[in-house]
């Protein structure tokens, strides 16, 4: 059984009689308000300019982040990094649908002309 790193539950309860009316998984919610954040922090902080995205840590975060980014910057390719280099490898390939994506051996060579980096897990 594969466990995932996101655990949590969001409630939907009717406003009047505070009844739940629905349960749902909160995992796809959390990554997308962790990535609109993240997109948010970068659009006033990172120079208007950035090109160039450094994604380290390509786990169940990265994805929501790039799509979040695209939106607000006017980045035009990115550099993926994993302490698991097919990790790495796989998730360029998968971010590469929406954003030239390469991985990068090294941590240092990702992060080095990155105008953005977003550390994830």
């Amino acid at each position: 059984m594969i466990l995932t790193t996101i655990h949590g539950a969001v409630l939907l309860c009717n406003a009047e009689t505070v009844a739940v009316l629905a349960i749902m998984d909160s995992i796809e919610i959390t990554l997308r308000r962790t990535a609109a954040a993240s997109a948010s922090a970068a659009k006033h902080l990172a120079r208007r300019s950035a090109e160039t995205l450094a994604m380290i840590g390509c786990g169940a975060q990265a994805r929501a982040q790039v799509e979040a980014l695209i939106d607000v910057m006017p980045l035009k390719r990115g550099v993926a990094f994993d302490t698991d280099a097919d990790k790495a490898r796989a998730f360029a390939a998968q971010a590469s649908s929406v954003l030239p994506f390469e991985a990068g051996g090294s941590l240092r060579g990702a992060t080095l002309g990155a105008d953005v980096v977003v550390t994830r897990t």
